[in-house]
């Protein structure tokens, strides 16, 4: 079986010099442009905004959904306060939904199949942000620097750059050179994407989870700042899944 690999609508933590910045993805119902929900290609399942985004929050409402099923292994299914909508378990499929969200519920999404492995959750109204504590850098890549008051500051191990071509062609580079294998630690990534239908996206193939950089039909540049744990990585498009190249952290 293949490693299972998830894309759930979270916040987006970045953790350097002593602050923390939360990346909150925020539609509003009643007349908004659809929202996508979407299961494969493979142990993949997303919820997201109508530019690709991941949805963490809601404002209660309206909306239209436009489901898409592509595996047959697989099932997309959301429920919650007034909503209960899925696709079939045994077929690729696509149907539009209209569903209404309604204030201060939590609404879940998963596979009927595998739903401890493919799942995720939307908070509809103000979401509570809880404080996160950073992982521990590694001490080869991070270097934690007193701040003369008895707390410490994360440096970011360096700055990736991240293309996508017109064409679809992708490149990670580290100082102007192919990246083929890395130290572990926290990183801050620049991407640029000139294609409109390709897209970047890091996967951290030992821990079977994948970083979406950006959305298949995004075209200009975005930053995004994560950790590079110890294993085997790689970068492929959702344009081209099955093209992806691979690099080693250590």
């Amino acid at each position: 079986m293949k490693r299972p690999v998830l894309v759930v609508a979270v916040a987006a933590l970045a953790l350097f010099g002593g602050t923390a910045a939360f990346r909150l993805s925020t539609a509003s119902g009643d007349g908004a442009a659809p929202l996508n929900a979407r299961v494969g290609p493979d142990y993949i399942i997303s919820f997201t905004m109508p530019d690709g985004s991941p949805i963490t929050t809601l404002a209660p409402g309206t909306y239209t959904i436009n489901a898409v099923d592509t595996e047959v292994e697989h099932n997309f299914h959301i429920f919650g306060p007034g909503v209960d909508l899925s696709t079939g378990a045994n077929s690729e499929e696509e149907d539009v939904w209209t569903a209404t969200f309604q204030n201060n519920a939590l609404y879940t999404f998963r596979c009927d199949i595998h739903p401890t492995v493919l799942n995720g959750s939307v908070t509809v109204g103000s979401p509570v942000i809880a404080p996160v504590v950073a992982a521990p850098a590694a001490k080869s890549a991070v270097s934690a620097k007193g701040t003369g008051n008895g707390s410490s500051a994360l440096t970011v191990a360096g700055t990736l750059s991240a293309s996508v071509s017109a064409t679809g062609a992708l490149k990670l580079s580290l100082n102007g050179a192919a990246v083929k294998s890395l130290p572990v630690g926290f990183y801050k990534v620049n991407v640029t994407d000139a294609s409109k239908t390709d897209n970047f996206v890091l996967r951290d193939k030992s821990a079977g989870y994948s970083q979406t950089l950006t959305a298949t039909t995004f075209v200009g540049k975005k930053s995004a700042s994560l950790e590079i744990a110890a294993g085997a990585w790689d970068y492929f498009s959702n344009g081209h899944p099955a093209t992806h190249t691979s690099f080693v952290a250590k």
